[in-house]
């Protein structure tokens, strides 16, 4: 459970919020963020619900996934445009915004 800290501190929820909201017990919660013990699988998709978070960003070290709720519409949009690009306008797009982001 190598994010549940980060991601509990981020949003300003305490880990007995969490515990209340799942209906577990704080001490658990307390023993996941301490990496005492791992959740039943029920649990850990109780806790990715309740944080709007996916399964695997909850419980993998990688922390470079974005989660797409939180992000504005404009941003959303753009993400979306990129997506159906093909290569030479994805490396276009990013030469662009490296050159405007580095002035």
């Amino acid at each position: 459970m190598l994010n549940l800290k980060k991601i509990l501190e981020k949003n300003n929820i305490s880990q007995r919020e969490l515990a209340q909201a799942i209906n577990i017990s704080p001490s658990l919660i307390n023993k996941y963020v301490l990496n005492k013990c791992e959740p039943p699988i029920e649990v850990l998709v109780k806790m990715a619900n309740q944080l709007h978070v996916s399964l695997d960003y909850l419980i993998m070290e990688k922390t470079n996934i974005i989660n797409l709720e939180s992000l504005d519409d404009d941003t959303k949009e753009m993400i979306v445009t990129i997506l159906d690009m093909n290569n030479i306008q994805k490396k276009q797009t990013k030469n662009f915004i490296t050159s405007i982001t580095n002035l």
